[in-house]
């Protein structure tokens, strides 16, 4: 991770590439319904990350200045996951449905940007002939972020999600555009042998647009508060190949 940006004076505020290694425990279930119907559950923990003078540093500024009460915390962990789907296979043809809840609100650092929970609902598709697999599918959530409280109103300290609003809305809109709520899919896979194959996927995610307030600020003249929105256009779109191997 590397969080960079230009400060209040002009100066370069960061540290550099920060990395850390964690680890975490995946459980998961599945059982055969007979006739085509299989029903599965997973569980995935969290992942406690910690990326030394990152968000610690970022965050400093703002609490010289008494927008927040405090710097942050370097910890980021990636958040536990819950999951169940059901599966249907009809000679080459399979069908699945998943959901999963990501409980970013219990996750160290997005708890104190005030990201909600999600809930994620996926479809897929398989066809099936010989050596070859061809894939479709599409998910939905709707993003994490919330608009903080921000503008002339006094707001007391306690949560990053209450002091300094405008200046949260504008970490969570430039810092961490988590604001894609659509993805789809499409991909295939091809066995060479019993034991090695491929797979291919693109993952494409729409454009979105989010606006909030990010500005604050005093009107010299008339002595009112005003405010300001920041808008970020979001789309997505990634490559991927998996080579594997069975050793049985």
């Amino acid at each position: 991770m590397d969080i960079n940006y230009q400060g209040f004076d002009g100066s370069n505020i960061g540290d550099g590439v920060a990395q850390d290694l964690g680890f975490g425990l995946n459980l998961g279930t599945y059982y055969d319904l007979s006739n085509g119907i299989s029903l599965g559950a997973v569980y995935k923990s969290e992942i406690d990350m910690e990326y030394k003078n990152q968000l610690s540093r970022a965050t400093q500024p703002f609490v010289d200045f008494g927008i927040f009460p405090k710097a942050m915390d370097d910890h980021l962990e990636q958040p536990a996951q819950i999951g169940v789907g059901i599966g249907y296979e009809l000679n080459n043809h399979i069908f699945a449905f998943d959901y999963k809840q990501v409980k970013w609100s219990d996750a160290k650092g997005y708890k104190d940007f005030g990201w909600d929970d999600q809930d994620v609902y996926a479809l897929g598709y398989q066809y099936k002939a010989d050596k070859w697999r061809a894939r479709l599918g599409y998910n939905y959530a709707k993003h994490p972020i919330s608009e903080a409280q921000s503008g002339p109103a006094v707001i007391p300290a306690g949560s990053y999600a209450q002091a300094g609003g405008n200046a949260l809305n504008l970490f969570n809109l430039l810092g961490f555009p988590a604001t894609s709520e659509e993805h789809y899919t499409i991909g295939g896979g091809y066995e060479f042998t019993d034991n090695f194959y491929i797979d291919l996927a693109y993952v494409y995610a729409p454009k979105t647009t989010t606006s909030m307030n990010t500005i604050v600020g005093l009107n010299p003249k008339t002595g009112d508060m005003y405010t300001g929105e920041s808008t970020v256009e979001h789309s997505e779109s990634s490559l991927s190949f998996q080579l594997s191997y069975r050793f049985y």
